[in-house]
């Protein structure tokens, strides 16, 4: 995304920014990707180590707590005393 900060994590860091994520790749629950070491050991013994990835659904809509299109009533100021 143009003008973001740049990641914390090597997931986004490992292309240049700016990101460009097509609006169909990223469902309306979000996207949750996870490292994770993963070991495996060959039929001689080796063992081979590297970082995997697993892409996941979010946690779903946020809720900022915005109101659009809402008609809210103005309290009225009562006339001063006289």
């Amino acid at each position: 995304m143009p003008g973001a900060k740049g990641a914390l994590g090597t997931i986004l860091t490992e292309v240049p920014p700016p990101y460009f994520i097509n609006e169909e790749e990223v469902p309306r629950t979000g996207v949750t990707v996870q490292r994770s070491f993963q070991r495996a050991r060959w039929l001689n013994g080796a063992t081979f180590l590297w970082i995997g990835r697993c892409k996941g659904p979010g946690k779903g809509e946020g809720w900022s707590n915005l109101q659009f299109d809402q008609i809210v009533d103005i309290p009225q100021k009562s006339p001063p005393n006289s």
